[in-house]
């Protein structure tokens, strides 16, 4: 990961270490679907969204990662 993504993993885990995401809004005059909106569109532009969408959610198994290296690596040598 990339300095800007590790940053912006740090800052949506913040202080607790369980690695959830703990997110604040303010929601004004009672408009929840605006600040919902609100938080859509700055999680998109920070590629925050993409970076939880990518995170890995189970176990990979080290002969795994040694075939879908070896995939990635025949992936690129194509392209």
């Amino acid at each position: 990961m990339n300095l800007v993504a590790r940053q912006a993993w740090r800052l949506l885990r913040g202080p607790s270490q369980s690695g959830s995401i703990d997110l604040v809004m303010k929601v004004r005059d009672s408009n929840l679907e605006q600040a919902l909106t609100w938080m859509q569109r700055k999680m998109q532009s920070s590629k925050i969204e993409w970076l939880i969408r990518k995170e890995q959610r189970h176990h990979i198994k080290n002969s795994e990662k040694r075939i879908l290296a070896c995939k990635n690596l025949e992936r690129k040598i194509r392209s």
